[in-house]
Parts: structure tokens; C-alpha cells; sequence
């Protein structure tokens, strides 16, 4: 439950903790830039708090006390966690970054959101001395919408929105694309330390290498990965092919696309994703994780009766991870996804790039 305001301490500088966080999280919001969402109540986040005391007619004393609580409140909104909710999941509904929310939340703890637990959204309700700010960004090699979205503390899809022209696959290097600033949020702050979708497919490839998977078979395998999805992202759900947008109705989840049975439409092969979820429930990981489902793959490579059984003919996954690269895609594509030669020429070519980007690279 949030505290109620009458019962809340005075907050002021030199205070630490989540309280201050939700202040500065609601002083973003409401166009008043405390600086970094960080726990502490500093120099910068009393200049905030007395300029929003000014713009308010509050007395001005850089103090939040219970009239200032009262007015940061309409720019405090609150998620209340539903069964199955993600910090992603979240995130997306409110056209916000993970980073973001994770700052406003320091105590929360993404991998055990709690059903009922509070969560507080940044970046939410109305500023009344900001309007929206587009930025310019000249695209790099190596960039990805999810890289930039993380370096400007914004989301993917308001990055999408604000460049409906830019193909997303395909980022054209040096081209200018507008980056809508969240309102009141000032000059977005960069996350030097976060992983660019860029890095998942070296993450990757390093995961293969690293139980002893050859180049040839790390690049067959990871050809077949990247047509499934193509930013080998965990949260992929298939896309509807006469849209060519994410539909939920069509059963494909996750970096290999497990068809999940509560989809309304969906094949034999039905209920893998499931199995996945159940599997990373129990071994206490985050069955959104990429590692989490690489392990999986490994784990159905060596223990899913029909997957073992369909790979005996290639000597199990011994005889699998000394193939080369055309003969590990097929391995993989008829034993593990099951899917005949469906796209062959794409695949082949993805794991031919990949061959070419990677191959060498130290574990």
C-alpha cells in the first residue's frame, strides 16, 4: 500500500531511499529535472522541488512536506502487478524504458514482481512548465532501435512511432531519426552500461562456444535463430503475416519461437513455450532472460524425447556441435523447430553472416 500522505516524513536534502526516488520520478513528470532518479535527495533535486513549490504557490522551502506530497502525487502514477507481468511487459503498456522503472522502483525486484505489488511509472502525467522534446540522433554503425530507446531512457515503440519511414531491420547508417524525449525528463541521461540488442547474437555465439559447439554449428544454429527473430529478442511473439506486426493470436514466442498452446492458433508442436516457462519457474530463472532461453534450447537438444530422438541420426549433440555450417542448420531446423525447409535460403544466409561476424571471437 502507498503510504498515505499525512503519515509520510519530511523528505528533504540529505534523505535517501524509495521515497526520494518517487519524488524525483514525479518531479520528472511534472517538467522539473532533479537530475539523475537515484535514492538521493541532493542539491539538484531541492532546486527541483523549490521550482515546482514556486510554480504551484507553495511555500518555497525545498522541503516536501505533506502540502508538496499532495500536488506530487497527480504525477506519481502507480501499476498495480497483475498475474504474469514483466518490468518489460510493463514497460511497453506504459511506453516507457525498463531502466526507467527500475529507477523509480530501486527495491523492486524484476525477476519476483509480487500480484498487487505497487509499481511507480515514470515519465507518467501532465508537466505544466514542459512540452515534449524531439531530439536528433545520427544513426551509428552497430545501433538498434532497442540501443538507442536504452541510451535515451525512452521506449522502442516511441522511437518506431516518431520514424514510421525507418525499417527497423535494416538502420541506415547516418541518417538522422527524431528521439521523443519523455516530457519534463530534460536531457536524457545515457545507460553506458546496458546491452544493445546488438550484443544478444555475440551473447549468443558465445554461449555455443562456450559448451563446445564449432563455429559451423554455433552459425547453422544461430541462422535458423535469427529467422525466427531477427533481433533474437526473448519477448518475439509472432508476427501476423499478413500484417507483419507482433499478433498474439498466432503461437510463436521467444528467440526460437516455442508455439505456446493457449494461442488460438497453433500446430501439433503446441505448448513448448509452456514447457519452457514451467522449466525456468523451477530452476528459479526468468524465462524472458536470453540465457535463460538458451539453456532451454539446450536443455530440449538433450532431454525432449522427440528433439533426441530426431538428432540420434547426427550423433546426438556431440555429433551436432562438430558440423559444419550447412549441415548444422539442417539438423537443427528438421530435429529442433521441426519446420522442413521452410525458408532455407534465408536461414543459410543469416547463418553465413553470422559465420563471418563472429567466427574467432574469443570466449
Amino acid at each position: 500500500m502507498t503510504t498515505a500522505v499525512s503519515n509520510r516524513p519530511l523528505i528533504k536534502n540529505g534523505s535517501k531511499g524509495p521515497d526520494v526516488s518517487r519524488i524525483q520520478t514525479a518531479l520528472q513528470n511534472a517538467g522539473f529535472s532533479p537530475g539523475s532518479v537515484d535514492s538521493d535527495f541532493g542539491s539538484k533535486t531541492e532546486d527541483a522541488v523549490r521550482n515546482f513549490q514556486k510554480a504551484h504557490k507553495l511555500e518555497v522551502d525545498g522541503i516536501v512536506g505533506d502540502n508538496t506530497w499532495v500536488l506530487l502525487q497527480k504525477y506519481s502514477k502507480v501499476h498495480v502487478a497483475q498475474p504474469g507481468d514483466s518490468l518489460w511487459k510493463i514497460a511497453q503498456n506504459h511506453n516507457v524504458s525498463v531502466d526507467a522503472i527500475k529507477k523509480a522502483n530501486p527495491n523492486i525486484d524484476e525477476k519476483n514482481l509480487q500480484n498487487g505489488q505497487e509499481v511507480h511509472i515514470p515519465n507518467a502525467g501532465g508537466p505544466v512548465n514542459a512540452t515534449p522534446q524531439v531530439q536528433k540522433y545520427k544513426i551509428q554503425p552497430g545501433d538498434s532501435f532497442w540501443k538507442i530507446a536504452q541510451n535515451y531512457n525512452v521506449s522502442e515503440d516511441s522511437i518506431k512511432k516518431a520514424n514510421p519511414n525507418i525499417d527497423e531491420m535494416n538502420l541506415p547508417i547516418g541518417e538522422v531519426i527524431d528521439i521523443p524525449n519523455a516530457r519534463g525528463g530534460g536531457e536524457p541521461t545515457p545507460q553506458p552500461h546496458t546491452s544493445p540488442s546488438g550484443d544478444r547474437f555475440k551473447n549468443a555465439w558465445i554461449f555455443f562456444k562456450n559448451i563446445g559447439f564449432s563455429d559451423g554449428a554455433t552459425a547453422g544454429i544461430m541462422g535458423n535463430l535469427k529467422h525466427e527473430s531477427t533481433t533474437l529478442d526473448p519477448h518475439q511473439i509472432q508476427h501476423n503475416p499478413r500484417t507483419g506486426k507482433p499478433d498474439k493470436r498466432y503461437p510463436g514466442r521467444g528467440i526460437a519461437q516455442w508455439e505456446s498452446k493457449k494461442a488460438p492458433i497453433h500446430s501439433r508442436w503446441a505448448g513448448r513455450w509452456e514447457e519452457l516457462v514451467n522449466w525456468a519457474n523451477n530452476h528459479g530463472k526468468n524465462e524472458y532472460a536470453l540465457q535463460t532461453q538458451l539453456e532451454f534450447i539446450m536443455y530440449e537438444l538433450e532431454h525432449e524425447p522427440a528433439t533426441v530422438s530426431l538428432l540420434k541420426k547426427y550423433g546426438g549433440v556431440p555429433g551436432l556441435k562438430k558440423l559444419g555450417i550447412n549441415d548444422a542448420l539442417i539438423a537443427f531446423l528438421r530435429c529442433f523447430e521441426r519446420a522442413g525447409t521452410e525458408a532455407l535460403g534465408t536461414r543459410k544466409q543469416y547463418a553465413y553472416e553470422l559465420y563471418n561476424q563472429f567466427k574467432g571471437v574469443k570466449v
